[in-house]
């Protein structure tokens, strides 16, 4: 992975890039959503107040034919190899939120990741079908220098890659 330097503001975009897209996907599908930080330039992380603490919660709280679940997402523009695998993933400062996020509230929380370049597409799982198959990469390049914060990685195999596939691909149990 190279690390390209950009500004707070570039990442926001990104993100936000990434999440409309999810959003507009589930919406087209028949799913209510609700952005959860509907803050001034979206420069707060929405949280869940609970007796441990604060918890930073998925960027969106859906609704379909009677079901609610969580969507966190992220814009990735490339997989990482590592080991003959193809991962994805996430920061791992935020993941033990997200799983404390189902533990606490009970509803599903479903990792949303739209990849381009090699791959492209949307892939998705719900998160306690990756809990227990994750891998932890440190940030650091083989010789020892940052080049990416530490991340929480998910094999390829293990999402879901039937969005651009079908008409209803809502998230499945």
């Amino acid at each position: 992975m190279s690390h390209v330097a950009e500004s707070f503001e570039d990442k926001l975009a990104l993100g936000a890039e990434g999440e409309q897209e999810v959003a507009s996907g589930l919406l087209n599908r028949g799913v209510s959503v609700m952005p959860l930080y509907q803050f001034k330039n979206h420069d707060k992380a929405p949280v869940l107040l609970s007796g441990s603490g604060q918890i930073i919660l998925p960027d969106l709280m859906c609704w379909n034919n009677g079901k609610s679940f969580f969507v966190e997402s992220k814009l990735k523009r490339q997989w990482v190899e590592w080991n003959g695998n193809i991962e994805t993933g996430v920061c791992q400062k935020l993941y033990p939120h997200y799983l404390k996020t189902k533990e606490l509230t009970g509803v599903d929380v479903y990792l949303f990741f739209v990849h381009r370049g090699d791959y492209p597409g949307i892939y998705y799982q719900e998160i306690s079908k990756l809990a227990g198959k994750e891998r932890l990469w440190n940030g650091l390049s083989p010789s020892g220098k940052c080049c990416e914060k530490p991340l929480v990685l998910f094999d390829k195999k293990l999402l879901i890659d039937d969005w651009n596939k079908a008409e209803d691909t809502t998230p499945k149990k």
